[in-house]
């Protein structure tokens, strides 16, 4: 698989404690139906992620940022400046990452066809 090069899609959840910064970065790869899931301590810069971000090249990208403000925008900010022209990266809200609904999600992202035809195409 060619990293960065399919229809990727990228969720962030970061935390930052007076132990140091810990980021939770999980990809799909649509085409490849591939997922990526890592977790990893960070610095201050957030140098790992941007590695990560740079290697995946999402799509789409959607975050929980961090409460305090600035930290919410060095992320904003690292994630909008590795993200291609077209897309757009979000901020989500906590309940966005709730695993309620996780299989049926993980089934409705597995059967997406790789064509971009409907799923009533299917």
């Amino acid at each position: 698989m060619e990293i960065g090069t399919g229809d990727v899609h990228a969720s962030l959840v970061i935390k930052v404690q007076a132990s140091g910064r810990s980021v939770g970065l999980a990809s799909f790869d649509a085409d490849a139906k591939k997922f990526l899931v890592s977790q990893f301590a960070d610095n201050e810069h957030y140098s790992t992620l941007e590695s990560a971000l740079l290697q995946i090249r999402p799509k789409t990208s959607v975050w929980q940022s961090p409460e305090d403000p600035i930290e919410r925008k060095k992320v904003r900010n690292l994630v909008a400046s590795v993200s291609p022209d077209e897309s757009t990266p979000q901020d989500a809200k906590k309940q966005s990452f709730q695993v309620d609904s996780l299989e049926q999600d993980l089934q409705r992202l597995l059967s997406l066809p790789s064509s971009g035809a409907s799923e009533a195409d299917s």
